[in-house]
């Protein structure tokens, strides 16, 4: 069992229900990539290795790769990395941070290929092009790490309180 899994095979199968002429909203809300930071073995073996050069080289790559496709403006420049965030060449736990990201970029995989499933059960029942489809994430990079890399605790007491 894969909660993300569930969540696309539960929108499909109600989709399918309700493939009249009447019209439903469902809303699909998935957790991933939220913590914990679960996925299958399988989607997590795609992305061994791909991210072993780090994060700061990661995102020198990413940085480079948008210019060229012409996402961004030349004249943007890459900024520099946080100075509270940690160096890649610092990085503790290295292993560790491999198999997060490797993990969070599977998370994010599976919770594509599930939309990717929603869109295509709209499309076989003949709704797709009478549907409005929303995409909203709550946040970018998860938070959970904060307290190892920047010396903020965690919660104390009062949940809404982060405390350095």
């Amino acid at each position: 069992y894969y909660y993300t899994d569930a969540i696309s095979d539960h929108a499909v199968r109600y989709i399918k229900e309700h493939k009249g002429d009447d019209p439903f909203f469902i809303y699909v809300a998935y957790t991933a990539p939220h913590w914990p930071m679960h996925a299958t073995e399988k989607e997590i073996a795609a992305y061994k290795g791909f991210y072993d050069k780090g994060w700061d080289a990661m995102r020198k790559e990413r940085y480079a790769r948008q210019l060229k496709m012409g996402l961004i403006d030349p004249k943007w420049k890459n900024s520099p990395r946080d100075g509270k965030a940690t160096s890649w060449a610092d990085a503790k736990n290295k292993e560790w941070e491999l198999r997060l990201m490797e993990t969070y970029a599977a998370m994010v995989t599976n919770m594509d290929a599930g939309m990717g499933r929603v869109v295509d059960a709209l499309k076989a029942t003949g709704q797709y092009d009478n549907t409005l489809i929303l995409f909203l994430a709550d946040n970018g990079g998860c938070a959970e790490g904060m307290g190892r890399r920047n010396g903020i605790q965690y919660r104390d007491k009062d949940p809404e309180q982060l405390k350095p």
